[in-house]
């Protein structure tokens, strides 16, 4: 039986609430099959225009409410690997965008086509294949994971939005001689393919910018602010060594050097390797039995230098 309930909640910035219902291990088999109900509320959600040459210094700030509710059937092979799909219908509300100071996005970004700038009811097919085979989730000596998904939506009651995704999140952590030196290298690829003249509306582009996604939506590039580039492509590129200094029983202490590289654009065939943003870092974080307890970082790029204090590694 599969039975779980949440409330996450940021201060000022994020509440989600949802529930879910379901069974695993049908009939001693790998079948799996569950159905959910989710309300999230994004109150101070920030926009920087669509593209590689978006500034920061034009940025618009709005709330986003979404109300879902879905099911969702797999297969698991293996404890490493398993397949599945997902039927979800989601209700999308932009609101406030003149939020929290910031000017609003219909003057700021005055002759830009924004899809979804007024929400959208959106009902999406979602498949994914993940292989993981790590050690641990949140602090891996050795190991990979691989997911693949494919998407479709399709907007309805007046919606535009018609678009395909596909996903690659990839890494590998490879051992230097010794479990204390573990370099990880990971890609990330998005590609949002709009269909029959429909839109990708721009709270579902692929993002990149901060340190982790939850509870935000940007993949890692840290230096820069969470959600910083959005586009209907995405690639990024994370490379991370890091180095255990102290170990006494399950506790431990590591360092981490880190680059990261990354690019949104319209398309994979439009990406140019000059547009690529870098940055550059170090962090250290504190375990308990491979259990992150407190990861400190700092990281620069050539929009200035950001700091994380977070309770887990962003991959």
């Amino acid at each position: 039986l599969i039975t779980k309930g949440w409330i996450n909640h940021g201060p000022t910035s994020y509440f989600q609430v949802g529930s879910e219902l379901g069974a695993a291990r049908i009939a001693d088999t790998g079948f799996h099959t569950s159905g959910l109900v989710r309300y999230e509320n994004r109150r101070n959600e920030t926009f920087y225009g669509i593209g590689p040459h978006s500034s920061r210094g034009d940025s618009t700030s709005y709330i986003q409410e979404t109300t879902s509710v879905g099911a969702k059937t797999g297969y698991e092979f293996s404890p490493v690997m398993d397949l599945s799909a997902q039927l979800l219908y989601d209700h999308v509300n932009i609101k406030n965008r003149a939020h929290d100071g910031k000017g609003d996005i219909t003057q700021i970004f005055a002759g830009q086509n924004i899809p979804g700038l007024y929400g959208d009811s959106l009902l999406k097919l979602l498949l994914g294949l993940t292989r993981d085979t790590r050690d641990s989730k949140e602090d891996a000596t050795k190991g990979s994971y691989q997911r693949l998904s494919f998407g479709f939506t399709e907007g309805v009651r007046s919606s535009p939005a018609r678009y395909l995704t596909y996903q690659l999140d990839a890494a590998k952590y490879f051992r230097l001689a010794s479990p204390r030196r573990i370099l990880v290298t990971r890609l990330f690829g998005e590609f949002n393919q709009p269909v029959n003249g429909g839109e990708v509306p721009f709270y579902a582009m692929a993002k990149l910018g901060g340190s982790g996604m939850f509870p935000r939506q940007g993949q890692t590039a840290r230096g820069f602010v969470y959600n910083r580039f959005s586009g209907e492509s995405a690639m990024l590129l994370n490379l991370e060594y890091r180095y255990t200094v102290w170990q006494r029983k399950e506790f431990k202490m590591s360092t981490y050097f880190f680059l990261d590289e990354g690019q949104v654009s319209k398309d994979f065939g439009t990406f140019q390797f000059n547009e690529f943003r870098e940055s550059y870092g170090i962090g250290a974080f504190l375990s308990y039995s491979q259990f992150i307890l407190l990861n400190f970082s700092v990281a620069h790029g050539d929009e200035g230098t950001q700091f994380y204090i977070e309770n887990k590694l962003p991959f």
